[in-house]
């Protein structure tokens, strides 16, 4: 399929897409198909070989023409990034094919963990190591591509005053709840929601990482740097508006949008 093709469907399903009318799953099966989610991942993980930095870049050309559709190519694309980062190669052999091809929603919970990184607040949820499981209890008030029974979300958990984990839990685990989803002003088709984790027990092979910190330490960069794609678009986007119309008494202003 043609850019120019991608970015007239892109344009077509922008407004239902904020609205709440557009199809999160499919949005996200037709950047799969054109390898948009496979930037910055190594070829022999099934990527284009390429660097983040085209990750980027493919996120602010989607931006571009919807914002939705880029909040979750970025929601997906940022837990493909941990799973890069996993010392749980198991987990991610088994995984990464699936959010590659968006058979699964990845949804990346992390935004309490950031700050609690940060010393700015608490982790919401609690771990309990086990022999052979890990049980989870807490809530996430925000999180969003929770794609109802496909998602996957990655949840930081403190287990004591020593320790936090980082766990992928799967939409099926028994005692995962999502909310109703949110009605927000725009981005409506973001799948964004609360969970609540009431008594959730995983095996061991869902765990991303047994060290919160130094895992977020590593996934912090990619996590901001693919963030910076969404405003990159819409400022691309309104240059390309504005550069359009400098016609008669606009032209004053030409050098000023060029130069920007």
């Amino acid at each position: 399929m043609a850019a120019q093709t991608i970015r007239e469907q892109l344009v077509a399903s922008a407004l239902a897409m904020n609205e709440g009318q557009g199809d999160a799953r499919r949005a996200l099966q037709l950047l799969a198909e054109q390898r948009y989610l496979h930037h910055g991942v190594p070829r022999e993980m099934g990527g284009e070989g390429d660097t983040l930095w085209e990750a980027v870049q493919a996120i602010a050309e989607v931006s571009a023409e919807c914002l939705t559709t880029a909040f979750l190519f970025w929601c997906q694309r940022v837990f493909i990034e941990y799973l890069l980062h996993t010392p749980n190669i198991d987990l991610r052999d088994t995984l990464l094919p699936e959010i590659l091809d968006a058979r699964r929603a990845g949804a990346t919970g992390l935004s309490n963990a950031m700050k609690y990184l940060g010393g700015l607040e608490p982790l919401r949820t609690r771990a309990v190591l086990h022999e052979e499981e890990i049980q989870l209890d807490g809530h996430l008030p925000w999180a969003s591509n929770l794609q109802v029974s496909r998602f996957v979300v990655a949840v930081a958990a403190q287990v004591d005053e020593h320790q936090a984990i980082v766990a992928a839990v799967p939409a099926e685990a028994q005692g995962v709840e999502r909310s109703e989803t949110f009605q927000l002003l725009g981005l409506q088709s973001s799948e964004t929601a609360s969970l609540t984790l009431r008594s959730v027990w995983l095996p061991y092979r869902w765990l991303l990482s047994d060290d919160a910190p130094a895992f977020l330490q590593r996934v912090r960069p990619g996590f901001l740097l693919l963030q910076c794609g969404l405003p990159m678009g819409i400022a691309q986007r309104a240059l390309q508006e504005a550069s359009a119309k400098m016609q008669g008494a606009k032209a004053i202003l030409e050098q000023r949008v060029e130069t920007a």
